[in-house]
Formats: structure tokens, sequence, C-alpha cells
């Protein structure tokens, strides 16, 4: 009787264990990314305090908006690019269906101090 009863469930659900669903909040939650954890937005995200922080900073000119040839100024129109490695925040991808990316507001991370000074 066990193996008629093993057979008509392997037949309905058709051998297929149930599929895993996997959500950017599932991420978000392994790696306590809230508003309250201050430790992500106060301090250099590097395990070791003697580790530099490698910032890349991306520029590209994406158009010239205005030319004032009296001051012989040009209004830019910039498109900057920051990136960062922050060694608090990694996970296995194979553990949330191959999310390997994710996207949070950047108010919940430390930011480098960047300014552009024109000349």
């Amino acid at each position: 009787m066990l193996p008629v009863v093993f057979l008509v469930l392997l037949f309905l659900t058709d051998g297929v264990s149930p599929k895993k669903v996997c959500s950017y909040q599932d991420v978000l939650d392994y790696l306590n990314l809230t508003f309250d954890n201050s430790m992500l937005q106060l301090t250099r995200p590097v395990v070791d305090h003697t580790h530099p922080t490698v910032v890349e900073l991306d520029l590209i000119l994406y158009a010239i908006l205005a030319v004032i040839e009296k001051t012989q100024t040009f209004i830019p129109f910039l498109w900057a690019t920051v990136m960062w490695n922050n060694e608090h925040i990694s996970w296995d991808p194979a553990q949330f269906c191959g999310i390997t990316h994710i996207s949070i507001p950047k108010n919940l991370l430390w930011r480098p101090d960047l300014f552009i000074y024109e000349m």
C-alpha cells in the first residue's frame, strides 16, 4: 500500500520538489540593511582599519549645455559614477536563487566625501 501512495504522490507532483522563492528582501534581511544599522553608515567599510578603501570615480561629459564666450566658460552636463568595495556586505548567491546585485537607497551605506573643484 505504501509504494502505491508514494507513486501517486510522485505522479501528482511530477517528481519535482517545490521551487524555492527568493526575493531581494531576503538578501536585505540577511545583510541587516536597515535605517537603524548605523555601523554601515558611519564607518568606512573595511574589516581592518589599516586596509585602504579604493574609490573609483568615473566622469563622463554627457553634453555641453552652454558656452559663454565673454567669460570663457561652459556649462557641462556630467554623469558621475562612484564605486568601492564594502567589506561588510556579502552573501552567497547560491543561497538566494542566484541574486548577485541589489539596489538600495544610498543613505543606508557609507559614502566617500568627494569634492569637485572647477578652475
